[in-house]
């Protein structure tokens, strides 16, 4: 679970490039002002990648909360196939494909 969403993550961060380079504006706030702030690259790939590492890092310490931590990562994948999807359908289908 851990590998897809990081490799999801990724893959995400290098349709966004894709699209950003395009001209397409970020849809994200919170993206949006990391890009104003310089920080793209570290919150968008670096941040979420290592939180990915620490959790499996700690994943034999944090056992007993191991079931709303798979929720939340079953979560996080499916949001992330949403955006993926979105971002295949933008290259393909959009305005500057």
């Amino acid at each position: 679970m851990l590998l897809t969403l990081a490799a999801l993550n990724l893959l995400d961060y290098a349709l966004t490039l894709q699209a950003l380079s395009r001209g397409v504006p970020e849809g994200n706030p919170l993206m949006d002002a990391a890009l104003e702030l310089g920080i793209f690259h570290l919150v968008k790939a670096a941040l979420p990648t290592a939180l990915l590492v620490l959790t499996w890092l700690f994943s034999d310490r944090i056992r007993r909360i191991r079931a709303p931590i798979l929720v939340l990562l079953t979560v996080a994948v499916a949001v992330y196939l949403g955006v993926t999807v979105w971002h295949i359908y933008g290259l393909f289908f959009g305005p500057a494909a």
